[in-house]
Parts: structure tokens; sequence; C-alpha cells
């Protein structure tokens, strides 16, 4: 029996001598939440509250418990309640901006945490705090404030995984692939044990076409962080680069189910769909992109490209004129133009692999983990293999 096991069975001992124990309570449910054993530590908090039902650290304990199974929003709203009644500390403020974050409220998440900016703060809240902030900033597309921030705590504090891996990430986003290769080197030798530094990894060997590297890491990265979205499109592409477009298709959709509001997963799953000659699956991912974002063009000019592959003429110039109000020099909407010029001329097959061509063709340039994909599938598809 480990020491942590041990000491949790000799509390339980304790109290059950004394089960109006409040500290032995705590120390028993804070034990339990360090586990991950939600339901237990519920069931110590839940006595502790029947003892004592307005104690605010119980209170705490329960949104923490409620954060971690699942129950965000009843955890933000528990939090929020507490601050309200004047429990204004930086924990609490701390737990309220994760449960934001996690729900996908960034600039609630950047308002909760703003107070915290003139304490001073232990350094591991503060370090947590920078790096939801810069995460925060991140989703919001506020790419150069996030690197900014990121970039200022590591000259005061460079021996930080969780923000180094978080810049080198920013950095790939905007293709400053040559900064983020200069931090996955630093780290190399400790990011084995990071998920995120792992799928930077990833991204960096697709961009050089060393697929085998690129399955290893993004397969480390799922090993140490199974919800890791970035990690599960990563390995993706790395499966469609290695041929193996079932596999590729599989980790695309757990991608959408991990981070089911990032477009760039729904239109590589689309376009894997589609080079599975899967026109239902691939208009229904592209739907899904549509639901999350109705003023990207190219969620309009991927529906407009089936609905030409369809000979559904009237549907695809709708969608091309609503896709060209939005943006006029977006890809996908260019694509359907062309291959409505053709429609009535070529098979619905052909104009399939038209579209797929020219997909390869203008779309890929700066995407290197999509374009190696899509070269090796495209010529599976054209030796008849799947």
């Amino acid at each position: 029996m480990n020491e942590p096991v041990d000491r949790l069975v000799r509390l339980q001992g304790y109290l059950e001598q004394d089960p109006a124990n409040l500290a032995l309570l705590a120390e028993l449910a804070d034990g339990l939440i360090q586990r991950g054993q939600w339901d237990d530590a519920r069931l110590y908090v839940e006595k502790s509250l029947a003892l004592r039902p307005n104690d605010p650290e119980g209170r705490y304990r329960l949104a923490v418990i409620d954060r971690y199974s699942g129950q965000v929003q009843s955890a933000a709203s528990a939090i929020e309640e507490l601050i309200r009644e004047g429990h204004d500390v930086p924990v609490l403020r701390m737990e309220l901006a994760r449960a934001q974050s996690t729900l996908g409220n960034f600039e609630a998440c950047l308002q909760t945490l703003g107070p915290l900016s003139a304490l001073a703060l232990p350094a591991d809240l503060a370090e947590a705090s920078v790096l939801l902030q810069v995460r925060a900033r991140h989703h919001l597309n506020e790419l150069d404030a996030a690197i900014e921030l990121a970039e200022g705590f590591l000259k005061l504090k460079p021996d930080s995984p969780s923000i180094a891996s978080a810049l080198a990430t920013l950095y790939l986003d905007l293709q400053r692939t040559g900064e983020a290769a200069q931090l996955f080197q630093a780290w190399q030798h400790r990011a084995v044990a990071n998920s995120e530094m792992q799928t930077v990894g990833g991204f960096l060997a697709l961009e050089q076409a060393d697929v085998r590297v690129a399955l290893a890491r993004f397969e480390q990265s799922l090993f140490l962080s199974a919800q890791s979205g970035r990690a599960a499109l990563g390995l993706g592409l790395a499966k469609a680069a290695a041929g193996d477009l079932a596999s590729a298709k599989s980790a695309l959709a757990r991608a959408t189910e991990l981070m089911p509001t990032h477009l760039g997963s729904w239109h590589a799953l689309a376009w894997m769909r589609l080079l599975d000659s899967e026109l239902d699956a691939a208009e229904d991912a592209f739907n899904q992109a549509l639901a999350v974002d109705r003023t990207f063009a190219d969620n309009f000019g991927g529906l407009a490209i089936i609905a030409a592959i369809r000979g559904d003429r009237a549907k695809a110039d709708e969608l091309i004129r609503t896709g060209h109000r939005l943006d006029k020099a977006s890809l996908n909407v260019g694509m359907a133009v062309i291959l409505q010029r053709h429609g009535g001329v070529l098979a619905g097959k052909d104009l399939l692999d038209n579209a797929l061509s020219m997909f390869q063709s203008q779309a890929l340039a700066s995407n290197p983990g999509m374009k190696l994909a899509f070269e090796r599938l495209l010529a599976n598809r054209a030796s008849g293999l799947r």
C-alpha cells in the first residue's frame, strides 16, 4: 500500500471514532480530490456541509469537485456566489477563471483574473494565472497580446514548462515555426512529460515530412493527456500522411469532439471524408462548422462545393453568393465557382476529383501537415487504395 493511500486509510479510521470532526473530513476530502476520486470526495464534503452548511471552504471544495466532474456551470455559479458574499480571495478567483475558461467564457475569464495582477501571488498561482490569461487571449485571437504576456513571464521565470509550451503553440499558429522549433529544442529533454510540447513537436515533425516521428509525438501527447484536441487533430493528419484514411477520420472526429468550436478540425474532417467519397458525412462536417461560425465564408464555400459535385446548381449558387458577400477571396468559394462552370459537363466523381486537386494546389500552402496528408491520400485514391 503506498503512503498516500495508507494515510487516507488511517484518516478514515480516525473518522470512524470521531465522525463529526470537521478537520478530518476536510483532510480526507482534500486527499481524495488530489487523487481524482470525485464521488468519494463529494461524500466527505457533503458530510462536512451538513455539519456546517455555509462553510466557505466546504462550498469551495464542492465547486472544485463539480468542475472536475463535469458540472462546470454549477461550479462557476457557486464560486461567483462566494465572491459576492465577500470571500474575494485569489484562490477563488482562480477557480472561477478555470471554470469560465472551460465554458469558453474567455472574456469573463480575463475580467476575473484582472484584479490579481496587482497582487503579489504565490509562485504557483502567479504562473497559473498567466497561463489562463495566455490561453484566453489565444482563444480570443489576441495572439500578439498572448505572446507578449508569455514571453514576459518566461523572462522572469524561464523554467516554466506550461508557459513555454503555450508560447510554442502560439508561435506555430502564427507560422513562426523557427521560434517554435527553438523552444521545442530547448525543452526537448523534458518534453517527453509535457503533452502540449509533444504536440508542438508533432506538428514540427509533420512540417519536416517526418511522419514516423510525428505519429510518435502525437501518440505520446495523447497518452499524457487524452483530452488534448490539438494532439488528436495532429494525429489525424499524421495518420492521413501515413496513408491510413480510416484512422485519420477517426482521430479527426475525436478532435471535433474535444474542440467542437475549432473550425480547422471540422474542415480537416470534411476534406478527409471527401477523399473517401463520403459526401453526406463531409456535408455534415461543414454544417457543424457553419453552426459554429456563420460569418466564415469557407463554411459556405465547403457546402457549395458539395452542392456543385451533386449537380445542385441552384443551391450551390445560393451558397456561393452568401460566401462572396462574406469574403470574396475565400478559397472554398472560389473552388465552388470553378466547379459550377464544369457542372453539366463532368460527372460527379470527376467534379469531386477536381475539387480535391484544387484544394491540394490552392488551399494547403500554409498547412504543411494537411498538404502532406493530401499528397499521400490523393496518390492512394488515384491507385484505388483506401
